[in-house]
C-alpha cells in the first residue's frame, strides 16, 4: 500500500523507499518461517487425518506452528516501531488508522 495516498500521504519520496525498504526487510526475515508455517501445517492436517491421529504428535507440531508465528509476530511489532518512527500517523490493525473501521459505526452487520 505505499504507493496510495491514504497510508503515505504527505511522504517525501525518501520516506516510501524508507518504508519500502522496511517492508522488503520483513518479508525476507520472516520468509523462512511463513514458509516453514505451510510445511509444518501439512504435516499436522496429515497427523489429523490419519486413521488414528497421535495427538502428542500433533501438540508438538502444533507448538511447532506457535513457535514460528511468535517469531513472525515479533518481526511485525518491531516492522511497525520502525515504520511509525518514519510515518507516525501510519495506522495498523482493524481500522488501519481510519476512524470507526472500513465499514462505518455499526460493522458489517444486518443494514438496519
Amino acid at each position: 500500500c505505499l504507493d496510495c495516498d491514504y497510508c503515505c500521504k504527505g511522504l517525501t519520496e525518501e520516506e516510501r523507499d524508507k518504508l519500502s525498504d522496511l517492508f522488503d526487510a520483513f518479508e525476507n526475515k520472516t520468509k523462512e518461517a511463513r514458509n516453514e508455517i505451510i510445511k509444518k501445517q501439512i504435516d499436522l492436517n496429515a497427523v489429523i487425518e490419519a486413521d488414528e491421529p497421535d495427538l502428542k504428535k500433533a501438540k508438538a507440531i502444533q507448538k511447532e506452528i506457535n513457535d514460528l508465528e511468535a517469531k513472525i509476530s515479533d518481526a511485525r511489532l518491531e516492522y511497525i516501531i520502525e515504520i511509525k518512527k518514519i510515518n507516525p500517523d501510519m495506522g495498523f490493525g482493524r481500522s488501519a488508522g481510519r476512524e470507526r473501521g472500513a465499514w462505518g459505526r455499526r460493522g458489517m452487520g444486518r443494514g438496519r
